[in-house]
């Protein structure tokens, strides 16, 4: 439970300083998709660690 929620928080780290230093440097455009693809990857995570429970 714990590695998978603390990668979980790694990911959704990065994606958002990612998104947050583009949004900063004026480009919304890689800040949407870096934001994007950060829920999708961290959705992901969670859905195989969530389906390896069951």
């Amino acid at each position: 439970m714990k590695k998978s929620r603390g990668t979980w928080g790694v990911v959704v780290a990065i994606g958002g300083a990612i998104a947050i230093t583009s949004a900063y440097s004026g480009n919304t455009v890689l800040a949407g998709v870096v934001g994007v693809l950060t829920v999708v990857v961290a959705a992901a995570t969670f859905m195989k660690f969530d389906r390896k429970q069951s």
